[in-house]
């Protein structure tokens, strides 16, 4: 009798248990089987996108628009107001800048107790280069030949064979900018530059041309590091023809 209570509280106890059977596993939701297209990835910070032709064209050339500055001294140089560590911002030792916007710019090199200054303006597309003459302290041109292999190597700014010698100047003075507090608009500024400059150039048939270029000297402070476009320079070159001088809009924009 006892063996049979026995056996009895054994098949209430184990019943429970074998009909607890895991039940198959549902297939999963059409939906879910399906793998998710991965995320288009996004153009980069003001970077136009591939369907805005013109500003991406303009935005390539200024990419490749370059400033050599052979025998520098880096640790000592200022650029358009910016002094930095430039060396960390390259992969090689630093030659120069890659995408420079068109416009007035300015470098500064100490070497010792004397500044080696440099004033140039750029179009888009340009590969500007300079030496440092250490002994003089003065910035000078390349003989025709020694332009030419540098030219000839700067093509393409960070594409180029000198890529990853070059700073990009689009990302490091944006960033210094941004940190400065220093970002003035770039069309006022030109809109002011080129009123000021139109009226200079009126004006020098009449007035003293040593005034006016100090005048226009000071335009030009102004627009140190603003980044113009084609358009722009291009207006600014139609004053430079008009200038009877040939001295007044130069001093703004040297070398326009």
């Amino acid at each position: 009798m006892i063996k049979f209570v026995l056996i009895g509280l054994a098949i209430l106890f184990l019943l429970p248990l074998l009909r607890r059977k895991e039940k198959p596993a549902e297939p999963a939701p059409e939906a879910l089987k399906k793998k998710a297209p991965p995320p288009k990835a996004l153009p980069a910070k003001n970077e136009p996108k591939d369907d805005d032709a013109p500003a991406r064209a303009t935005f390539d050339v200024m990419m490749r628009t370059v400033v050599l500055l052979v025998d520098n001294e880096w640790g000592a140089c200022t650029v358009d107001g910016v002094k930095e560590e430039w060396a960390r911002f390259a992969s090689e030792d630093v030659r120069g800048f890659s995408a420079v916007p068109a416009g007035r710019h300015r470098v500064v090199t100490q070497i010792g107790d004397r500044a080696a200054t440099l004033d140039f303006a750029l179009k888009p597309g340009d590969i500007f280069v300079r030496r440092l003459d250490r002994d003089a302290a003065k910035w000078i041109e390349l003989d025709a030949d020694a332009l030419a292999t540098e030219k000839a190597r700067a093509e393409g700014g960070e594409k180029g064979a000198l890529g990853e010698a070059l700073v990009s100047y689009r990302s490091t003075m944006g960033i210094a900018r941004v940190m400065s507090g220093k970002l003035a608009s770039p069309e006022a500024a030109f809109a002011k530059a080129k009123e000021s400059l139109a009226s200079l150039v009126d004006r020098a048939a009449k007035d003293d041309v040593d005034a006016l270029v100090e005048e226009a000297r000071l335009v030009g402070e102004a627009l140190i590091g603003v980044a113009l476009i084609a358009s722009q320079m291009e207006e600014l070159t139609a004053i430079a023809r008009r200038d009877p001088t040939k001295r007044i809009v130069d001093a703004a924009l040297p070398g326009i």
